[in-house]
């Protein structure tokens, strides 16, 4: 049996300002699996997180979280994500919904 597809991304390309910043970028992490991104500064690895949390756009290929495509996830309770640069004024960290820029009251867009 193989184990469900927790994080899935085929042919993703993302753009900012112009410029391409990932080309082509596939991936899948299953159950259990533990994944590291590695590589300099700039090389893209928040890019990547927080364009597969669908905090940045993609303008090519397709994203899944737990089976569902990102632009229609709504399960943000299995997601933690810190950004590299949090800053919040409580002492409690924020979910990865708050830092969704989405029509909830408390999301708040990235600014980084």
């Amino acid at each position: 049996m193989t184990a469900p597809e927790l994080i899935s991304a085929d042919g993703v390309y993302v753009s900012i300002g112009g410029m391409p910043v990932l080309r082509d970028v596939s991936l899948q992490v299953s159950e259990g699996e533990a994944v590291a991104l590695i590589g300099g500064n700039g090389s893209g690895k928040s890019t990547l997180v927080r364009t597969l949390l669908g905090i940045l756009p993609h303008q090519e290929g397709t994203i899944s979280l737990f089976g569902q495509e990102v632009p229609g996830f709504k399960d943000w309770s299995k997601i933690g994500y810190v950004p590299s640069t949090a800053r919040w004024r409580s002492r409690t960290a924020p979910s990865a919904r708050s830092c969704r820029p989405d029509d909830s009251p408390t999301a708040r867009p990235s600014s980084g």
